[in-house]
C-alpha cells in the first residue's frame, strides 16, 4: 500500500521519474543554484517570458523607464522597491523582492488561482475588465453607503447641509435662472460678497446644477458626485503607487467610507477634500516620469481645481502631499520631477484665476485678510484623545443625531481635553484592519515607509494647539495664519493611509497573506479588546466624572446611556477587527486567496456600516414649504428688499427631543437657524458665511450695534417674553407669530431704522428714502432732503462697490464704518449703487485662456507620446 507521499510523488514525477527539461530541482541548494545554470527558485521570477532570458534590471540612477500610455510603469521593467530599501526587479507585477526568498518561496507555493488573478490582470482585456469592474464596486459602495439619500430619496440633514449649503445653491440657482451672475448676496447679514467666495460656487461649474433642479436634490447630487470623484481619486493614487485593481478599489471604498470623509456631507466639505488624492495622484506620476509635459498639465489641472473649490486648509494638505510624493527618494534624481512639480503648481494659477483673483481682490476686507486669532486657527484642533478613536468608533459620543445632543461626550470632556462644544468631524474612525494593512505595507516597503512618515506629520498638523508644530509653521509661513480648524489636516493622513492599505492588499493578491500582517492584525485587535476590556472595568469610576463635569445649563446629557453606546461599539470593532484577523490567519494557513478577499469585504463592509451613523438624511418634502413662523410673513413678490430678520444661531430654550433625523432637521428648519430665512425672501441676520466684515463684526460686538442695522423682526424663545411675576417683556401686538412646538415667536421691531435714508446735520431724524428698484448687484433709491447730506443704504460698503448720484458717478464713503453712502446736495436725487465683482470677468478671460491652452497642450502631448509608444 503506498503511503500519501508516496501517490504525491508518482503523480510529481517520483523520485524515479526522470525529470523534464527546463524543471526546477527539488533541493533547496539546487533551487538556488538552478540545473545547467537556468534560473529557478527566486531567479525564476525574473526570467524573460520567452526565450528563457533573464532581464537585467535598469541602472537605479538612470531614472528613465518606459511608461505606458496612462502614465503607469510598463510590464517589460518596473521600478519595485523592496522590503529593504527600494530594489529593482523586472517584469511587471510577477516580481520579487529581493533578499527575501523565503517569502517568495511561501509565496510560489500558494493556489494557482491567485497566479491565474495576476496574469490575466496584467493582460491588457483582463485590465481592462478589471478597471470597469473596479469603478463599478466604487460607485456601489457609494451608493451603498448613502443608500437613504441616493436611493431612498432623502436629503442630508445635520449641520452645514440645511443651514448652509442648501440656501446657498438656492440663491445661486434663482439667479442662474434669472440670466444674472449671482455676484452680491443680499440674503445673508447686511450682505456679502458671492462670487468672491470660492465655496460658493459661482466659479465652480458642479455647482450650477442648482439652475435645474430644487435646493435639497441639488445638495444631494453635488455631495453624492464628489464622494465618486473621492473614491476615483483615491483608487488612482493607489494604484499608481503599485497596487492592483482589486488594491485600488479597496483604497478608493476605504477612502469615502472612512469616519472623516463620510462625516463630510453633512459639513459642506465633501467637494473640498475630494481633489486632494487627485493631486496626490498626479504629482506621483509627475515624480515618476521621466519627461514630458501631459504629467505636469495633469498636476496643474488637479491644483487647480482645488484652488478653485476654494478652502485654504485643503490646499495646504494638497500642496503638501504634492511635495511629499515629488520628495520622497526613489533611486532616482528628485531634481527634474521637483522642477517640472514647480512648473506644475505654477500652471495652476492662471488655471483658476476666475476664483483665484476675485478672493484676492476682497481678502483684505475680510476678517481672514486680517489675521485669524491664535484662538480662531486653533479652534477644533483634534483632541489627542481622539487617536484612539481611529480604533475604536464612537469614542466621544455619537457627534451628530440622532442623540448628539444627548450622549456627546466631546462636550462633556471639552474642559480636559480642549474639545469645542463637538468635534469638526463627527467621526475620524479608520478601524484596525486598514491600520493593520498600512502598518505591515510599511514595514514591507521602503516607499510606504516614507509615506507613513509623512502621514504622521499631517496627523501632528491636526493636533493643533495639543503641539507647537502648527503655530510655529503659522509664524514661518504667513499663508497659514488664515487656515483653521487643524483637525482638516487629518485628511492628509488618511489618503496617505489608504493608498498604503490599497498597496498592501495588491502584495497580498500577489504573494498571498504573510504572517506578520497577521500577527499585526492580531495586535491590533488584542490592543483595542483591552481598552474596551479597561474601560468597562472602570465604568463606575468613569460615568461618575464624566457626569460631573456637564455643565448644567447645557442641553440633557445621559452620561450612563452614552457610555454604554460606547462600550458596545468598541466592543463590535473588536469582533470585526477579530473576524478580519482569523480571515487573514485562513488564508496564511490553506495558501486560499478568498479568505483574504472575504478580509478586505469585511474591512470595506465595516466602513460602510459605520458611515450611515455619520451622514444622517430625512424626507426632504417637510422642508420645502415654509417654515410656520414664516408662513404669514412671505414678502411679496413686487418686494423691493428683503425684509432684515435677526434669528441668533444660539441653541433655542428648552429644544425637542433629537432622537431621530427628523425632528432634529425640523428643529433646524423650522427654527430659522443660519440662512434658512434667505430661501423664503428674507435677509437673514446674522446669518452664516466664511467671507466676514471685520468691521461689522466690530460694530456687532459694541452695545449700540444692533440698533443701527434696521433690524425689522426678531425670533425670540417664548421664555424671554416673559419677565419675572409673569410680566410679559414684548407687547401682545408685536409678537406677529408663534411656534407651539418649538417655543419660539417672531417679534416685530418697532420703528425700525431706515433700510434707506438721508441724514444731515440740518435735520435730526434721517429722512428715508425709497427704494426704486433692487437686485442685489443693483440698487436703486430715490432720495429727497432740503439740505445737503449723505444718502445711506444700510448694507455693506465692499471692494467693487461704485454709485452715482443722477446719473453722474460720484466716491462711495461709508458710514458707521459699514455701510454704503455717498454725499448729496439739498432736492430730489436718483441714486444708482452698482457692484462689480473685483477681478472677476479678467480672471474668466485669464481661465477661459488657460483651459483652452491646456486642452491643445494635453492633445499636442498625447499624440507626441503615442508616435513614441511601441
Amino acid at each position: 500500500m503506498r503511503t500519501n507521499a508516496q501517490s504525491r510523488r508518482k503523480k510529481s514525477g517520483g523520485r524515479g521519474a526522470p525529470r523534464r527539461s527546463g524543471a526546477c530541482p527539488r533541493t533547496g541548494a539546487e533551487r538556488r543554484r538552478g540545473p545547467e545554470g537556468r534560473g529557478c527558485g527566486v531567479r525564476a521570477a525574473r526570467r524573460a517570458p520567452t526565450g528563457g532570458q533573464v532581464r537585467r534590471a535598469p541602472e537605479r540612477t538612470s531614472g528613465e523607464f518606459p511608461m505606458r500610455p496612462g502614465g503607469a510603469v510598463s510590464g517589460a521593467v518596473r521600478p519595485v522597491l523592496d522590503a529593504d530599501g527600494g530594489a529593482w526587479s523586472a517584469g511587471g507585477s510577477t516580481g520579487s523582492p529581493r533578499g527575501d526568498e523565503k517569502s517568495h518561496r511561501m509565496s510560489t507555493r500558494t493556489s494557482t488561482r491567485v497566479a491565474r488573478a495576476s496574469a490575466q490582470e496584467s493582460s491588457p482585456v483582463e485590465s481592462s475588465r478589471a478597471g470597469w469592474a473596479a469603478i463599478a464596486g466604487l460607485v456601489l459602495v457609494v451608493l451603498v453607503s448613502n443608500y437613504r439619500v441616493a436611493l431612498l430619496g432623502e436629503t442630508y440633514s445635520t449641520r452645514d447641509a440645511l443651514g448652509f449649503m442648501s440656501p446657498v445653491l438656492a440663491f445661486l440657482g434663482s439667479a442662474l435662472r434669472s440670466g444674472r451672475i449671482p455676484e452680491w448676496c443680499d440674503g445673508i447679514g447686511i450682505g456679502v460678497p458671492f462670487a468672491t467666495n470660492p465655496i460658493d460656487g459661482v466659479t465652480y461649474p458642479p455647482f450650477w446644477i442648482a439652475a435645474f433642479v430644487r435646493p435639497l436634490l441639488a445638495k444631494d447630487l453635488v455631495v453624492l458626485a464628489h464622494l465618486l470623484v473621492a473614491a476615483g481619486g483615491a483608487a488612482a493614487l493607489a494604484r499608481s503607487l503599485g497596487a492592483g485593481w482589486r488594491g485600488a478599489w479597496l483604497s478608493g471604498a476605504a477612502f469615502v467610507t472612512c469616519g472623516y470623509a463620510a462625516s463630510m456631507p453633512g459639513n459642506n466639505n465633501v467637494h473640498l477634500l475630494c481633489w486632494t488624492p487627485w493631486v496626490a495622484w498626479a504629482a506621483n506620476r509627475v515624480a515618476l516620469s521621466p519627461g514630458g509635459l501631459r504629467e505636469p498639465l495633469l498636476l496643474a489641472a488637479a491644483l487647480a481645481m482645488q484652488i478653485v473649490v476654494g478652502e485654504p486648509a485643503h490646499l495646504v494638505v494638497s500642496l503638501g502631499l504634492a511635495l511629499v510624493l515629488l520628495l520622497i527618494p526613489r533611486g532616482l534624481d528628485r531634481r527634474r520631477p521637483l522642477l517640472r512639480g514647480a512648473l506644475a503648481m505654477a500652471g495652476a494659477l492662471p488655471l483658476s484665476a476666475a476664483t483665484l483673483l476675485p478672493a484676492l481682490g476682497i481678502l483684505g476686507w475680510t476678517t481672514r485678510g486680517q489675521g485669524l486669532s491664535t484662538e480662531e486657527r486653533l479652534s477644533w484642533s483634534m483632541a489627542p484623545i481622539r487617536v484612539l478613536e481611529w480604533l475604536w468608533p464612537g469614542l466621544l459620543g455619537t457627534q451628530l443625531p440622532p442623540g448628539g445632543l444627548v450622549d456627546n461626550l466631546a462636550r462633556a470632556l471639552g474642559p480636559v481635553y480642549g474639545l469645542n462644544d463637538s468635534t469638526w468631524a463627527a467621526s475620524v474612525y479608520v478601524g484596525v484592519p486598514l491600520l493593520a494593512l498600512v502598518a505591515w505595507t510599511a514595514w514591507r516597503d521602503r516607499l510606504a515607509r516614507w509615506l507613513l512618515w509623512a502621514s504622521l506629520g499631517f496627523v501632528v498638523l491636526a493636533l493643533g494647539a495639543a503641539t507647537p508644530v502648527h503655530e510655529a509653521l503659522a509664524a514661518l509661513l504667513p499663508p497659514l495664519r488664515i487656515v483653521r480648524y487643524p483637525e482638516k489636516y487629518l485628511i492628509g493622513s488618511i489618503v496617505l493611509w489608504c493608498a498604503m492599505a490599497g498597496m498592501g492588499a495588491a502584495r497580498v493578491q500577489k504573494h498571498g497573506v504573510e504572517r506578520p500582517l497577521v500577527s499585526i492584525a492580531w495586535a491590533g485587535t488584542a490592543l483595542l479588546g483591552l481598552l474596551v476590556a479597561a474601560a468597562t472595568a472602570s465604568r463606575s469610576l468613569i460615568v461618575p466624572a464624566i457626569a460631573a463635569r456637564v455643565d448644567a445649563s447645557q442641553l440633557p446629557f445621559e452620561a450612563g446611556a452614552a457610555f454604554q453606546r460606547v462600550l458596545v461599539s468598541g466592543a463590535i470593532a473588536t469582533v470585526v477587527a477579530a473576524a478580519f484577523a482569523t480571515l487573514l490567519w485562513l488564508g496564511a494557513r490553506a495558501r486560499q486567496p478568498r479568505f483574504a478577499v472575504a478580509a478586505g469585504l469585511l474591512l470595506v463592509a465595516e466602513l460602510v456600516v459605520r458611515s450611515w451613523a455619520v451622514h444622517p438624511s430625512t424626507d426632504p418634502g417637510p422642508l420645502e414649504t415654509p417654515p410656520r413662523l414664516l408662513a404669514g410673513l412671505l414678502p411679496s413678490q413686487s418686494a423691493t428688499i428683503r425684509p432684515r430678520l435677526w434669528a441668533s444661531s444660539t441653541r433655542l430654550v428648552g429644544p425637542p427631543d433629537f432622537r431621530n433625523e427628523a425632528t432634529y432637521a425640523q428643529y433646524v428648519f423650522q427654527g430659522l437657524f443660519d440662512n434658512v430665512p434667505m430661501m423664503f425672501g428674507f435677509n437673514a441676520f446674522p446669518g452664516h458665511s466664511s467671507i466676514e466684515s471685520s468691521a461689522l463684526q466690530r460694530l456687532t460686538s459694541s452695545e449700540e450695534g444692533g440698533a443701527l442695522l434696521g433690524i425689522e423682526y426678531v425670533r425670540m424663545a417664548e421664555e424671554l417674553l416673559v419677565g419675572p411675576g409673569g410680566v410679559p417683556t414684548v407687547p401682545p401686538e408685536l409678537i406677529v407669530a408663534r411656534d407651539a412646538e418649538l417655543r419660539t415667536a417672531i417679534v416685530r421691531v418697532p420703528d425700525p431704522r431706515p433700510r434707506a435714508f438721508v441724514t444731515a446735520e440740518a435735520f435730526d431724524s434721517p429722512r428715508p428714502c425709497s427704494v426704486r428698484s433692487a437686485i442685489p448687484e443693483q440698487v436703486e433709491l430715490d432720495c429727497v432732503t432740503p439740505s445737503p447730506g449723505y444718502a445711506v443704504l444700510l448694507d455693506a460698503a465692499a471692494p467693487g462697490w461704485t454709485v452715482s448720484v443722477d446719473g453722474i458717478p460720484a466716491p462711495i464713503e461709508t458710514a458707521d464704518g459699514v455701510f454704503r453712502a455717498v454725499r448729496v446736495g439739498a432736492g430730489a436725487h436718483r441714486v444708482d449703487f452698482r457692484y462689480r465683482t473685483p477681478w472677476l470677468r479678467g480672471g474668466a478671460a485669464i481661465a477661459g485662456a488657460s483651459w483652452l491652452a491646456w486642452l491643445v497642450i494635453l492633445m499636442l502631448a498625447a499624440r507626441k507620446h503615442a508616435a513614441h509608444s511601441p
